[in-house]
């Protein structure tokens, strides 16, 4: 272990340091517009939280997982008992949900431990089958990319679960971009939102709240334009129809739309029909 901590771990971490230093004077000098540099905060902090939060640590990572896993593999439908690989299953048995809790703070084992006893030995035919209720299918469409792209080279579970990680970090730093490029007003409390640790570490996980803080924060940025046509109502309408499908105890947040300035508007119907059309494009994806 000694050998693979000062052959392994340790390059990687000078190297990922020296990359850090490279992005924030990226990010300082050549970026001079706010949402370039919001999206690149919201991009580096990201990546940095993928890599610092252990396996599977995430809230409900484990199910998360193996749902993007399923679905990387080209299993669009869902079924309770996939039959997932033997890395995929060894790799849920080495970082338990409560790995934190039960193990490193009980001194039993290390994250840096056990990840290299994982890349030591990957496969494991005798862990026990893993299996998620998660049902939902667009939240995974990023992590499931990533996922399925890290196959493509050869990657075990672990890479795996990082390449999908990180693309839920892109798709979330996109929406950023999005969202402050067109907020006209209010831009500091939205970049207060979207840059919020907490948001940025869930942001960085496999869970569904990745799409569902980018979804909320591009939403945000549709309500704070400075002109509100009726392309940018069916855009929000979608986006807030994602919002719904993920957690539809959020449906009223559709009224933010009564918050845009009478001005701003540029719809022939009235505010209370454009209300209508949000609350059913989140009815329907909810649905």
């Amino acid at each position: 272990m000694r050998g693979y901590l000062e052959n392994v771990l340790l390059p990687v971490v000078f190297a990922g340091f020296s990359l850090l230093y490279a992005a924030v004077w990226f990010c300082a000098v050549r970026l001079h517009t706010v949402h370039a540099r919001a999206a690149a905060a919201a991009l580096l902090i990201g990546a940095l939280f993928c890599f610092a939060n252990a396996p599977l640590q995430a809230p409900d990572e484990h199910a998360h997982f193996l749902r993007a896993f399923a679905l990387s593999q080209g299993d669009f439908t869902y079924r309770y008992d996939y039959d997932y690989p033997d890395d995929v299953r060894h790799l849920t048995a080495v970082f338990p949900a409560k790995f934190y809790s039960d193990i490193q703070s009980a001194g039993k084992d290390s994250v840096a431990g056990a990840i290299g006893r994982y890349i030591a030995a990957p496969g494991d035919a005798d862990a026990p089958a893993v299996s998620t209720s998660v049902q939902l299918l667009l939240p995974y469409v990023f992590p499931a990319l990533g996922m399925a792209l890290a196959r493509l080279f050869g990657a075990n579970a672990l890479y795996c679960l990082y390449a999908g990680r990180l693309m839920n970090v892109l798709a979330y730093a996109a929406c950023v971009f999005f969202a402050v490029r067109m907020a006209a007003r209010r831009r500091g409390p939205l970049l207060l939102a979207a840059l919020l640790p907490m948001t940025l570490y869930m942001a960085a996980s496999l869970s569904y709240d990745s799409m569902f803080f980018g979804a909320v924060v591009l939403f945000l940025g549709f309500m704070l334009k400075d002109g509100f046509s009726r392309r940018d109502l069916l855009l929000s309408a979608i986006v807030f129809g994602v919002i719904a499908m993920i957690k539809p105890i959020y449906l009223p947040l559709a009224l933010l739309y009564l918050g845009i300035p009478k001005q701003q508007l540029r719809l022939r119907a009235p505010r209370p029909v454009g209300l209508l059309l949000l609350l059913a494009a989140g009815g329907v994806f909810a649905g």
